[in-house]
């Protein structure tokens, strides 16, 4: 039983909201996409890979999603915080 003295027990979170998995996977698909057409030319398969900022923009893209991926982690281990501070 995980009961303390005043009845309940608030564990930090373990793991990842799933709203950071959601919105993380796509990022990081994003920035291995953007490196890998920074490093090669692929213009031979599309010709929009050909053009010199595509993976630029892919590795823009791929910060912009992480760092949204952020948030619900960050809102998480804050609440979780308030939690702990509200119970003392």
């Amino acid at each position: 039983m995980n009961d303390t003295t005043s009845g309940t027990r608030h564990d930090p979170p373990r793991g990842f909201p799933l709203a950071t998995w959601l919105i993380g996977l796509p990022g990081l698909a994003c920035l291995a996409g953007g490196l890998t057409l920074i490093v090669g030319d692929f213009g031979h398969f599309h010709p929009i890979l050909a053009e010199s900022g595509t993976g630029i923009v892919l590795v823009v893209s791929a910060i912009a999603l992480l760092g949204t991926a952020a948030f619900p982690l960050v809102l998480r281990r804050l609440a979780a915080a308030d939690s702990k501070h509200q119970d003392q």
